[in-house]
């Protein structure tokens, strides 16, 4: 099962820091069309990207959850 992110509020958290693209991309060491995937939601971040993500973005602990894990996994049935 594929869980997607919360773009809408990661790329306002990118705004927020005053990143650009290119920026964000030499802080996290990933190119800057990932970032544009990331963003887009074309790809999820791995589990290192998202630790780099939350600490370059200085994301608080329930920021990271809303980001990263959009659906509700406590509702999520597991079979």
């Amino acid at each position: 099962m594929k869980h997607g992110i919360n773009t809408n509020l990661l790329k306002s958290k990118i705004v927020l820091k005053g990143y650009n693209r290119k920026e964000l991309a030499k802080l996290l060491g990933i190119s800057p069309t990932s970032v544009t995937n990331l963003t887009s939601g074309r790809h999820n971040p791995s589990y290192e990207l998202m630790n780099k993500l939350y600490v370059v973005l200085d994301l608080t602990p329930d920021e990271a959850v809303e980001i990263f894990f959009k659906n509700n996994l406590r509702n999520t049935k597991v079979s």
